[in-house]
């Protein structure tokens, strides 16, 4: 989250993607995925994230949160 609020996004996407790779079923970083994606402009990722993290936390109020900002983009 650190390079995230230093604004180094692209290294912060990275970085979460990384842990989603090797903890799919931590929502936290997901959710960084879906945020740091939207603010990049990179829906591709955001809608791969979405997908996953659904798959692990179906009903998480923070999903629905970012999916109707996806819808919103």
């Amino acid at each position: 989250r650190l390079t995230e609020r230093e604004g180094r996004l692209t290294e912060s996407l990275t970085q979460y993607q990384a842990v989603v790779n090797d903890t799919p079923e931590l929502l936290e970083a997901s959710l960084g995925i879906l945020r740091t994606g939207r603010a990049l402009g990179h829906f591709h990722h955001v809608r791969q994230a979405l997908d996953q993290a659904r798959q692990h936390a179906p009903y998480a109020p923070a999903l629905y949160q970012e999916e109707l900002l996806l819808a919103l983009e």
